[in-house]
């Protein structure tokens, strides 16, 4: 719901204008992380940092569950 909150309306406003909307409701300020998570992937992009690499599905969930 924070992009709610930052849209300054609540839960009850939006289910009733839900089906009005002519435009595309965004929030024009990204968070932290997606501003993190961007930079991350331009360094990987660019050869800054390595990206990660799996050999197996198991490998990958072991270290997404890590990331938690």
């Amino acid at each position: 719901m924070a992009s709610l909150n930052n849209l300054h309306i609540d839960k009850e406003q939006t289910i009733n204008a839900c089906n009005d909307l002519l435009f595309e409701v965004r929030n024009s300020k990204p968070n932290k992380e997606l501003l993190e998570a961007l930079k991350e992937g331009e360094d990987i992009l660019s050869s800054k940092i390595d990206a990660r690499k799996y050999d197996s599905v198991k490998e990958l969930i072991k270290d997404l569950e890590n990331d938690i």
